[in-house]
């Protein structure tokens, strides 16, 4: 089955995994709006992972970062080394879904 982008026409590869995607609107609806659901991005310099105000990110094949976006937003304290459990689970979160997804 080959499906066609919704705007510009684009047929999609039935051979690709299925595209996972979510509609922004209602974070443009409203500005109280509170993200639940994880999210995951690989790119050839790095990968990361965010949930529940935490983020996991890594640049190419380097260890992983770990910050509480809830209380440092702007990423400076790397909180890797004293929350070890959290930055294994993440990262075999994103491990599983890189495989899935065949990032």
């Amino acid at each position: 089955m080959v499906l066609a982008h919704a705007f510009g026409g684009a047929a999609y590869p039935s051979s690709a995994p299925p595209m996972a995607r979510q509609s922004l609107l209602p974070i443009l609806e409203n500005s109280d709006y509170a993200r639940k659901d994880t999210i995951y991005w690989q790119r050839s310099d790095g990968k990361a992972i965010r949930q529940d105000g935490y983020r996991l990110v890594a640049g190419d094949d380097g260890p992983w970062e770990f910050y509480d976006m809830r209380t440092d937003k702007t990423e400076t304290a790397n909180l890797a080394s004293r929350k070890p459990g959290l930055v294994q689970q993440l990262g075999g979160l994103h491990e599983d879904w890189a495989t899935r997804v065949g990032a």
